[in-house]
């Protein structure tokens, strides 16, 4: 049994979660003269630290370095422990296993960092990821967009989106890097859950241009969260964004959830305009729902409002 067959079948056992298995038949090579391979104890060990089971693959990437078998970890193998313990919150002995590597003469990449730095960010702990930072540049290791994003998630969240909107603009336009649509929603939303809507609209414009925008569906998922949050915070959208928001979900056919924030928008003291009725009168017809369109329409006109010539031409067409 040569190594290719070797590999294959530790890939088949650990991808079918079959890890146990995996250790046994590993631990069995020995015993019938066959020697394991890098790629086969980077398997093995990709498959205890996806299992969870950190420890266990901490345990193989020692036996590597002390086997004296000249099958020496590289920074592969070291990645997925410590992605692993930060994975799992155990960021200190992440960090302990990233000096023991370097110890040993591993040089740490990009991965690596983004790793750790994912791991403290998650633990709020913004000096210590500060400090990795410093210590990534010192070591010659350049950010990517991994890591980008990773900041400005962290920051954005922190309410430090002025920051955040640093980080894009010094570490990544700067140098022609192109952020990413995940990038810039965090940004707009850090802009508008702080009350500063222009900015946010800014941000938006930006995205259009750079062509970082997600699905429809996608916005308007991101949007009415987005609405929930800032009323938590005191923040009260104004009629234009909601008649937008109404827009986009009948759009795609939401019209459910679009009748739900018009009642919102009544709920909260503001009162729908012209149109907002018309963007939901028009969306009934075109879905074949006359009643409900007629009864919407009696209830605009009831408030004084004159149909469009748009809104007309919709109601004899449906």
């Amino acid at each position: 049994m040569d190594c290719v067959v070797i590999n294959t079948l530790l890939r088949g056992l650990c991808d079918a979660g079959c890890v146990c298995d995996a250790l046994r038949f590993f631990g069995e090579l020995g015993w019938n003269g066959l020697e394991p391979s890098v790629v086969s104890y980077g398997t093995v060990i990709n498959g205890v630290c996806k299992s969870g089971d950190v420890e266990h693959g901490l345990v193989l990437v020692r036996d590597m370095e002390e086997s004296g078998k000249g099958c020496r970890p590289r920074v592969n193998e070291y990645n997925m422990v410590i992605d692993g313990f930060c994975k799992s919150g155990r960021v200190s002995e992440a960090l302990e296993v990233f000096y023991e590597m370097v110890g040993r003469g591993v040089e740490a990449d990009v991965v690596t960092f983004n790793s750790l730095i994912r791991g403290f960010c998650c633990k709020g702990l913004w000096e210590e990821a500060k400090t990795l930072l410093s210590e990534m540049q010192a070591r010659g290791v350049s950010l990517d967009v991994v890591t980008c994003s990773i900041l400005v998630d962290f920051l954005c969240k922190k309410g430090e989106v002025e920051e955040a909107h640093r980080i894009i603009d010094e570490l990544m336009l700067d140098r022609g890097e192109k952020p990413d649509t995940h990038m810039y929603t965090a940004l707009l939303h850090g802009y508008c859950l702080l009350g500063k809507v222009d900015h946010a609209s800014k941000i938006f414009d930006i995205m259009i241009a750079q062509g970082c925008v997600p699905s429809e569906s996608e916005k308007i998922d991101k949007a009415l969260n987005l609405i929930r949050e800032m009323h938590e915070r005191g923040i009260v959208p104004n009629l234009v964004t909601y008649t937008s928001l109404i827009n986009g979900l009948c759009l795609v056919g939401r019209l459910e959830e679009a009748f739900m924030l018009f009642d919102e928008i009544q709920n909260h003291g503001i009162s729908p305009n012209i149109n907002t009725y018309s963007t939901l009168i028009n969306s009934l017809w075109k879905n074949k729902k006359g009643k409900e369109a007629s009864i919407l329409l009696e209830k605009m006109e009831g408030l004084g409002m004159v149909r469009d010539i748009v809104l007309s031409t919709s109601i004899i067409d449906g």
